[in-house]
């Protein structure tokens, strides 16, 4: 796999193409402004947090406090959270996609149950197409691909309806991609 970072080009088409997909991308310097955005998009509610995210950045826990739905709790208590903070394996800039490996049932519940959900993503972590997708799923520790992966590309949207287009039916209405670094 590439170790390279990626071009200011590919950046670039990541959030150009995560935009037009709905998603809000920021670029911010650590996880103390992943809290702080968290904090704001919820003002009264819990913030669901997945095991990969609280594991990525134990300083997420405490810059939340009282407000945090650690990880591991119960399906329907994770679910509650008015925000869910899920941490981003990598991304797609082709397809403005965020692939989630979450091996935990709770940690997907954060990803797909939560009105409003923060994708946090590495800069490095960002590559061009599509291709560098199955090599990474290959490449663990283990040697094997994980459990559960999937491509998340802004928030859920179909035109079932009567032919209009419909955001958020199924999943967040509301994502957004935080590129770290």
């Amino acid at each position: 796999m590439t170790t390279a970072a990626p071009s200011n080009e590919t950046i670039e088409a990541f959030k150009r193409r995560a935009g037009e997909a709905r998603s809000v991308v920021h670029e911010f310097a650590d996880w103390h402004a992943v809290a702080a955005l968290a904090l704001m998009l919820a003002p009264e509610g819990g913030i669901a947090v997945s095991g990969p995210a609280a594991e990525a950045a134990p300083v997420l826990l405490e810059d939340l406090g009282g407000r945090a739905i650690a990880p591991g709790q119960e399906h329907r208590v994770t679910a509650g959270g008015a925000v869910g903070i899920v941490r981003g394996a990598l991304g797609i800039a082709e397809t403005g996609s965020v692939m989630l490996v979450e091996e935990r049932s709770e940690d997907r519940a954060v990803s797909m149950l939560s009105p409003i959900v923060i994708q946090v993503l590495d800069r490095d972590q960002i590559f061009q197409t599509l291709d560098v997708l199955l090599e990474h799923l290959f490449r663990r520790v283990d040697g094997g691909p994980p459990t559960f992966a999937s491509l998340s590309t802004g928030p859920s949207r179909t035109a079932d309806i009567e032919r209009s287009l419909t955001i958020g039916v199924h999943g967040p209405h509301d994502v957004h991609v935080v590129i770290l670094g």
